[in-house]
């Protein structure tokens, strides 16, 4: 059963999850999109109004590289701060706090 909403709520809706991380998948608006009856014409705005905004739609394969990014920019920050507070301090910090931290980070990216 398809449901009708407004073109504004549906930019809105695809908009809102693509400003979370400054792109959106495809896959992503199709799926926002289920069960919502749509036409030609409103998809061309929803692109228009995305990149309007400056939301970047990306394909899936796209959307893991930027992530894997993330994480690995992510790592290596957490990484510096760890060895620059160990010089710092001259002690030693529990790598398993570290790592939660990373652990609890990446969950937050993937």
């Amino acid at each position: 059963m398809s449901k009708q909403i407004s073109q504004v709520e549906m930019i809105n809706r695809i908009a809102a999850e693509g400003m979370k991380q400054g792109y959106i998948s495809y896959t992503d608006i199709n799926d926002l999109l289920e069960g919502v009856k749509v036409d030609i014409e409103s998809i061309d705005d929803i692109y228009e109004a995305l990149e309007a905004k400056g939301i970047e739609v990306v394909t899936d394969r796209e959307k893991r590289a930027k992530r894997l990014k993330r994480i690995t920019w992510l790592l290596f920050v957490i990484m510096c701060v760890g060895a620059s507070l160990y010089l710092v301090n001259e002690y030693f910090i529990k790598l398993e706090y570290l790592w939660s931290i990373i652990l609890e980070r990446i969950k937050m990216i993937a």
